[in-house]
């Protein structure tokens, strides 16, 4: 009786071919491993080896500049505008009469010690963080610590320096009056009047323009530290309310100014500037 040849030629011809990957998994030579990784183990490698000059890429610059705003910075606008609109209609006078003059009365024994104490510390905010001076200094010191993301900071400088520019020019055209110029917060001068002076008029204030716009470029620059920096900026403002120099609906409107603006130039030079190094050859 003949029996059937166990032997691997008996098998069926239409049966698929082994798999040689299988039959071999890596018979590759030793020098054309990292050709064999997978775009993964190749891609983490690149970073290990990549140098620190990565972190001045223009990819990094445009997610400095920031994206744009959110849901929360729309409700912040919504609630300044609120509060500006609320000031123009009688707050501001009810705030400066209530408020600011009783903190700035050096003529009872309580607040004279409260102003003499707190001057200098206002004075330092407003000196610091709302001046051009400040700003000139807090930006040659960055510079000076990190000269490689100077791109960032002249572009944060070009925003700063612009917001309070066109903020002083606003206060100047549109002319309102100081609280202590005028018996309301509806009162004002001639419009373009006071372009050079500004010694009378408080609308929008240009100091709290200058604190939020510093404020919003070094939060980009470094977020870790926002709610310092937006800290500081406020205190600043508030400078302007404790001396009696300004109503709430300057500050805030000087705050929102800054920021809108200092904001949107920075981003937009930033990515600007992160283009123009991705062109370059």
């Amino acid at each position: 009786m003949a029996m059937s040849d166990p032997s691997p030629a008996a098998s069926d011809p239409r049966d698929p071919a082994p798999d040689q990957s299988d039959a071999a998994p890596d018979q590759s030579p030793s020098g054309s491993e990292g050709h064999n990784q997978s775009p993964e183990r190749q891609r983490a490698g690149s970073q290990r080896t990549r140098p620190r000059a990565y972190d001045q890429s223009p990819e990094r610059e445009r997610r400095v500049a920031g994206s744009r705003p959110s849901l929360a910075a729309w409700l912040w606008l919504i609630a300044a505008v609120v509060v500006i609109v609320a000031g123009f209609a009688g707050f501001d006078r009810w705030f400066y009469e209530h408020v600011s003059l009783v903190l700035n009365n050096e003529a009872r024994p309580l607040d004279r010690g409260f102003y003499a104490v707190t001057k200098p510390f206002w004075e330092t905010c407003r000196w610091v963080f709302g001046s051009p001076l400040g700003v000139l200094v807090l930006f040659g010191g960055a510079v000076f610590l990190r000269p490689t993301r100077w791109r960032l900071y002249a572009a944060g400088l070009i925003g700063i320096t612009v917001a309070a520019l066109l903020a002083n020019v606003a206060q100047g055209a549109i002319g309102r009056l100081r609280p202590n110029q005028a018996a309301n917060a509806v009162t004002f001068a001639p419009a373009f009047s006071e372009l050079l002076t500004k010694e009378r008029v408080c609308f929008p204030s240009g100091e709290a323009a200058t604190a939020f716009a510093l404020a919003c470029v070094a939060a980009r620059l470094l977020p870790r530290w926002r709610a310092a920096f937006y800290a500081v900026a406020g205190l600043t403002a508030a400078a302007r309310l404790v001396n009696g120099a300004h109503y709430v609906s300057d500050v805030v409107a000087g705050a929102v100014f800054g920021v809108v603006v200092a904001g949107w130039l920075f981003r937009w030079l930033s990515r600007l500037s992160s283009g123009a190094q991705t062109e370059r050859p």
